[in-house]
């Protein structure tokens, strides 16, 4: 039974990966507008910005700021679980608002 659940699954990968949090943005206080970050989607609607975790806080990349051209679905561009790299935009501490744009 060991041996069988060592196998990988069908549709897996031999490498997982995950987000690389950036060294000294241990808080939202040490964000600052135009840090380049890396994060995962959390959270992706047509009808609402794309959620991602960059710094142990979720913030907003809005649907005009994930693409260059118009794109009808945020989730053409990412979704949940994927890995990304965002700009910081705006940092509201107060208020627990971090606004981001999709690097490319």
């Amino acid at each position: 039974m060991l041996a069988e659940l060592e196998k990988p699954g069908p549709g897996s990968s031999s490498r997982f990966q995950t987000a690389t949090f950036q060294e000294g943005v241990e808080k939202l206080t040490d964000l600052k507008p135009g840090m380049i970050l890396e994060g995962v989607v959390t959270m992706s609607r047509p009808s609402a910005p794309l959620s991602t975790s960059a710094c142990h806080q979720d913030g907003l990349v809005h649907i005009s700021a994930m693409s260059k051209t118009f794109i009808k679905d945020p989730r053409s561009v990412a979704k949940p679980g994927d890995i990304v790299r965002v700009k910081s935009l705006e940092v509201d501490a107060p208020r627990k608002r971090i606004a981001l744009q999709h690097a490319t």
